[in-house]
């Protein structure tokens, strides 16, 4: 059977590391943050949580890496749109990150009533 090689890069994750006095409730409320946001279908605009552990008397956090910087770096970096093609891109852009806002604030919409908070 031929090997197959793939062309995608490897994944890069992050370990974010907890160790001041208040380690515990500061890694115990973000994972349960991450948890929350994660559900049933990650948002495509928010970093995706792969897990956690606790070692020794550290609490560590496993993230996706993020390489593009913040949103500022991004619109400075980049040229602003110049035909209507690239206007429509980014504003679908722009709204899958006003979604993945909505959703950290636990906002659902809902077509026929508008958004409302999430009860979780």
């Amino acid at each position: 059977m031929p090997s197959t090689v793939s062309t995608e890069p490897p994944r890069q994750y992050v370990l974010k590391t907890f160790r001041s006095h208040n380690a515990e409730i500061n890694y115990n409320s973000e994972r349960a943050a991450f948890s929350l946001l994660r559900g049933n279908k990650p948002h495509p605009n928010i970093v995706c949580y792969y897990g956690s552990f606790r070692h020794s008397d550290t609490f560590n956090i496993i993230l996706e890496y993020a390489d593009r910087g913040d949103l500022e770096q991004y619109l400075q970096n980049t040229n602003p749109p110049s035909n209507a093609a690239d206007i429509v891109n980014l504003w679908k852009g722009m709204s899958g990150l006003l979604l993945a806002l909505l959703q950290i604030h636990g906002i659902q919409l809902d077509s026929a009533k508008g958004p409302r908070t999430m009860i979780g």
